[in-house]
């Protein structure tokens, strides 16, 4: 009975021990998840941005799409996006593919 006692104290000092940890892992692995995602909106949004600048739309029709099509993508991966956020990496992506063209034509 005492050793059945101790290995009770033993192992629940073992996992008192190794619960930060474990808590360390649990929120790497949220981290990096959320990376994930915020990696994948923005390369989403860039193919977004140049798809509507090949097909020449006005300027204030492409930016409302490329928003609209953002969150509609986002909500069918069920990633929490704001229409704010969704405008961020639409902007982004205009910015850096603007930047990309004029690399080229130097």
């Amino acid at each position: 009975m005492q050793a059945t006692i101790n290995v009770i104290i033993m192992v629940s000092g073992v996992l008192v021990a190794l619960l930060p940890v474990g808590v360390k892992v649990i929120e790497l692995i949220g981290t990096i998840s959320r990376n994930t995602r915020v990696q994948t909106i923005a390369s989403r949004a860039k193919i977004i941005v140049g798809a509507l600048e090949r097909a020449n739309y006005a300027s204030s029709y492409k930016g409302s799409e490329a928003v609209k099509q953002l969150l509609e993508l986002a909500n069918e991966w069920n990633i929490n996006l704001t229409n704010d956020q969704a405008k961020q990496y639409i902007e982004d992506a205009v910015t850096n593919l603007r930047l990309e063209q004029s690399k080229q034509v130097e």
